[in-house]
């Protein structure tokens, strides 16, 4: 169940202080368990299970309870209690109502909530309602970073939904899902904050009749409460991510192995690195010798492996930020580092249809404060409702709530992947994306002087060896480089994959499916120049058709194409240069993207140029069909030939799509 408020806006509500909690372990009795819900009724519950029953006040004061649960009131506190009964026979039950008689309140009222469990000494917190709202996310990962350091367990049910909610997606809470849901869960629970799955259909005795509970996330988190009171029972010294393992082996689906996202920080030590960033960390920081100040620290972050070998950081948490591999380093705690966001990132399963939003592309010179950039436009978005998904390409952007993307692996599609689930099950609006203008521009440009179309095939190993040899002052060399880098990486398994996309195409006629494989299969053959020809020919047939089916014409208005004939000198309305030119004009790739694309298949597909000095390594669509070009027996031409179609094809399918 999701948290509703009727006296309240949800996005407006304010926390008081945190203040300045001292990191240490309170003697928290773990037979103890807290459902912070809409009450419990004390007749349906055996009344040596019931210890306290408090309400928090509109003043959000601390009272007693005195209000009776009728039995034509909502029971979702009161079943929440006798799910943990009926599987713990020794726990003791606390009522804190936060919710009405209808299961609704306002969700400031959790923080004196969790602070009355802290006073009276409640290990075990149960939390059948969350929130997906965006805004609420900081204030309630401050709040329940600071009660989890004390040693409390919190245990909230995810939303019904299925997307991402607050607060059981956090590292520091047990997030709870059911089995047998009849809505649409990702394959990775673990992506969107869920470490268990477990039954929720229970049967319990109310009013003198035995009743089976419903299908819901909210009668599995309680059901969880019972098996870690159960736990704790026989070892009590079992901190939350030991209980996040073991709720794991108790799930009735397998999970894949857990990789948390590292916003368990409530207060860290900084070591290596000096802020130099305006951005504001999303945690507190404490200074000093770390021997002095350790047991104030939840959490160490280290961008070097010599900032950690000397610190003692067996029992703390750990972000490390650096490029050496960790060895010797013991931690009982969290762990995060790029290899475990890699890890996260391969371990997600998620199939998406692309990226429904929009995407902000924000390239940058390396100098510039991007953290501090991306934060401030997060907060701006955030502040007109909108949820923006915010990536940056260093691992330090974690320390600021950002997205951290590294560089992308071999299989680009599962990078990608990634980035559509995260978007998705996190309802973001928009995506905004900083990367490094050198790179960009180094690759694109260097791309374009030399005739390679390869536009599309930013972010992979082909980027990086391009980039590798792009500050080369010889160009002739240059060119040669470029090419051999192009001929070694499209590889036979690398040319059927490209096919392989082709053939998936449903817009694409059968008939013409069959002419691009034998063009792939003759060029696999070492028959160059039969490839070349036969794909030059095709690429214009596949604009034809594009522009049939999504029916071009009417999107574009005349003074546009007016102005595209005089950009790129194109005489005749109907002609396939001017077809390619429009249909470049209406991609969602962004401006500098199919600029690119057009300029190559406008300068050197289409070109009629008399000069023909470009085509000494380049085919001309118009040169050959006309045969007028006799130079392209040779595999980079045909290389180049595959490409462009491709080209031609992934752009063709943001139109589809």
């Amino acid at each position: 169940m999701l948290i509703y408020d009727i006296k309240f806006d949800i996005k407006s509500s304010i926390y008081g202080r945190l203040g300045n909690v001292r990191i240490m372990m309170r003697h928290l009795r773990e037979d103890r368990v807290a459902i912070i819900d809409n009450g419990i009724n004390k007749d349906l519950i055996c009344r040596e299970k019931m210890q306290s029953k408090i309400v928090i006040d509109d003043n959000n004061r601390c009272i007693e309870d005195k209000d009776k649960i009728q039995i034509t009131d909502f029971q979702h506190g009161t079943i929440c209690a006798l799910i943990v009964e009926k599987y713990n026979s020794h726990c003791i039950l606390n009522s804190v109502r936060i919710l009405d008689k209808n299961g609704k309140g306002g969700i400031e009222k959790i923080e004196p909530a969790l602070e009355w469990c802290y006073q009276n000494n409640i290990k075990i917190v149960n939390l059948s309602f969350g929130t997906t709202n965006f805004n609420e996310c900081e204030k309630l990962k401050k709040l329940v970073n600071k009660y989890a350091c004390s040693g409390m367990i919190i245990v909230a049910a995810t939303a019904n939904s299925g997307f991402v909610s607050y607060p059981a997606c956090f590292t520091n809470v047990i997030g709870v899902a059911t089995t047998g849901s009849p809505l649409s869960y990702s394959k990775d629970y673990m992506q969107i904050g869920i470490d268990a799955v477990v039954p929720s259909e229970h049967m319990v005795k109310m009013f003198n009749e035995e009743v089976k509970t419903s299908l819901s996330n909210s009668y599995a988190a309680p059901y969880v409460c019972a098996l870690i009171a159960n736990r704790l029972n026989t070892d009590n010294a079992l901190g939350i991510k030991k209980l996040k393992e073991y709720v794991k082996e108790q799930s009735r689906i397998e999970m894949i192995e857990g990789v948390y996202e590292p916003d368990w920080v409530y207060k860290a030590y900084v070591t290596g690195r000096k802020k130099t960033s305006r951005a504001n960390y999303y945690f507190e920081t404490v200074s000093g010798e770390f021997s002095e100040i350790q047991d104030k620290v939840d959490t160490v972050i280290g961008f070097s492996v010599a900032d950690l070998e000397n610190l003692d950081i067996k029992d703390k948490n750990l972000i490390y930020l650096g490029q050496e591999d960790i060895y010797n380093i013991d931690v009982q705690g969290f762990y995060w580092s790029r290899k475990t966001r890699q890890q996260q990132i391969l371990n997600n399963h998620y199939q998406g249809n692309g990226l429904e939003v929009p995407v902000i592309i924000l390239a940058i010179e390396a100098a510039i404060d991007s953290y501090y950039i991306l934060t401030e436009l997060r907060k701006v978005f955030a502040s007109d409702g909108y949820n923006a998904y915010t990536i940056g390409m260093e691992p330090e952007c974690v320390l600021y709530g950002l997205e951290y993307m590294p560089e992308p692996m071999a299989d680009y599609g599962v990078w990608k992947n990634f980035i559509e689930s995260q978007v998705f099950y996190k309802q973001s609006d928009l995506v905004i994306w900083c990367i490094l203008l050198e790179d960009r521009e180094k690759f694109l440009n260097i791309a374009g002087e030399n005739a390679l179309p390869i536009f599309l095939e930013t972010g992979t190993p082909l980027q990086k060896k391009v980039l590798e040899i792009a500050d080369s002052s010889n160009r002739d060399m240059l060119k040669s480089n470029l090419e051999e880098v192009m001929l070694n990486y499209y590889d036979d398994e690398q040319i059927d994959e490209i096919l392989y996309y082709w053939v998936e195409k449903n817009w694409i006629e059968e008939e013409r499916k069959e002419i691009l494989k034998e063009s792939i299969e003759v060029y696999k053959l070492g028959y160059y120049a039969a490839a070349t020809s036969t794909l030059m020919c095709q690429i214009g047939g596949v604009i034809t058709r594009l522009y049939e089916l999504v029916d071009i014409d009417p999107k574009v208005e005349q003074y546009e194409k007016e102005m595209l004939k005089g950009i790129y000198n194109i005489s005749k309305d109907n002609s396939e240069k001017m077809k390619a030119v429009v249909m470049m004009d209406l991609q969602k790739s962004g401006l500098y993207i199919w600029c690119r694309c057009a300029n190559y298949l406008v300068y050197f597909i289409y070109s009629s140029n008399k000069k023909m000095t470009h085509f000494e390594k380049d085919p001309g669509r118009n040169k050959i069909c006309h045969g007028e070009q006799y130079n392209y027996r040779n595999k980079i031409f045909a290389l180049k030939a595959i490409l462009a179609m491709d080209m031609v094809i992934q752009l063709s399918d943001e139109l589809i799509g």
